[in-house]
């Protein structure tokens, strides 16, 4: 809808992976910035020249929650489109929606597949001002929801106490989380979301990740840059506690 193959697109990197792989599938070019030293959004995302840039925020995989105000000022120069992913942002201070009314060239992304846990429903929608949303719906696939994921996300809108105790809980667990893990010598990033970007002793990611699956619990290595993490997605207390156990702690 704002790219055409040959335009450039920018996103900071490590973040979600299938924004490459959608940039390749119609021929868009590929502008990557890596984070800042403190794993935040690097002044250069803002001048980067393209039609395109993709922020989500809280971050995955690295969870760091970057304020609206202060995002604001970062993207101020960005030229084009700016699309802001905030698939796990329930579980952040704030959303960038009121930001909206003086940015007519942003859109903010959100799904029902976090926070409202419907994942398998595949529901999301945007925000944003009328022009972008018509570009949007000029190329959309002709049924892009089903009915039954729409009564599902209504009904989960409806219900917004039982939406307020999952996102409650989980950043109860996330903090417990990750006060254990620190306790025992693992290195985390602050995070908004609903999980942990994280370093074990040693930074043996990758033997950690091995003896996790060993054990039937699944996490998350990243190659690269941050082979010495892992994302840990925050689960129920009885799982949090499964892994903990496992990594005997």
């Amino acid at each position: 809808a704002y790219c055409d193959p040959g335009d450039r697109a920018v996103w900071p990197v490590p973040t979600y992976s299938l924004f490459p792989v959608l940039a390749r599938l119609f021929g868009v070019e590929e502008v990557e910035i890596p984070l800042d030293g403190d794993l935040g959004l690097p002044a250069a995302l803002g001048t980067a020249d393209g039609r395109l840039r993709f922020i989500v925020n809280p971050n995955a995989p690295t969870g760091v929650w970057t304020a609206p105000e202060a995002l604001e000022e970062l993207l101020d120069p960005a030229p084009g489109v700016v699309a802001i992913d905030e698939a796990y942002c329930d579980f952040a201070p704030a959303s960038c929606i009121p930001l909206l009314e003086r940015h007519p060239r942003w859109l903010v992304l959100r799904t029902f597949s976090k926070g409202y846990a419907l994942a398998g429903l595949r529901v999301g929608y945007a925000v944003g001002h009328p022009e972008l949303i018509a570009d949007l719906l000029a190329v959309k696939d002709s049924y892009p929801v089903d009915r039954c994921a729409i009564a599902g996300a209504a009904a989960a809108l409806a219900d917004q106490e039982h939406h307020r105790r999952l996102v409650a809980g989980v950043r109860a667990e996330r903090e417990r989380l990750s006060r254990r893990l620190v306790a025992a010598g693992w290195r985390l990033t602050p995070s908004e979301a609903n999980f942990v970007f994280a370093r074990p002793p040693g930074g043996d990611a990758a033997g950690t990740l091995a003896r996790l699956r060993e054990r039937r619990i699944l996490v998350r290595h990243f190659a690269g840059d941050h082979a010495d993490r892992l994302r840990i997605t925050v689960g129920s207390p009885e799982q949090n506690d499964r892994l903990l156990d496992a990594l005997g702690i």
